[in-house]
């Protein structure tokens, strides 16, 4: 008995279904990090609120940006987060102004697509 593979077909259904694999994957990571982000948005949030008040630079730098990668964040809370940094305007870490910057960007970029409450 003798096997007939056709390659041709074999090479056409992994060539439909590889794409296929990849874009499912990356959809699975999208949805959970999407998750996760919106797990941690509001305990990020008690740290950052925390830390800006005791001017803990290491902690508003570090949930600073989480906050301000986070899927979940809104204009609203963007603002806020640039108001805090602004009012540490007295700190010179290299970080701290380019997370300043990053943010200030974001809500530019917000305002630009019409995003900004």
């Amino acid at each position: 008995m003798e096997v007939n593979i056709d390659l041709d077909a074999i090479a056409l259904l992994v060539s439909f279904l590889a794409p296929l694999i990849i874009l499912a994957y990356i959809a699975y990571r999208r949805f959970k990090i999407s998750q996760k982000h919106k797990k941690r948005i509001e305990s990020d949030w008690y740290v950052f609120m925390k830390a800006a008040k005791r001017e803990d630079i290491h902690n508003v730098i570090k949930y600073g940006i989480l906050l301000k990668n986070n899927v979940h964040m809104d204009s609203i809370h963007l603002k806020l987060i640039f108001e805090e940094l602004y009012k540490l305007k007295h700190i010179e870490d290299k970080r701290f102004q380019s997370l300043k910057r990053n943010v200030l960007s974001q809500i530019k970029k917000w305002e630009r697509r019409g995003n900004l409450v």
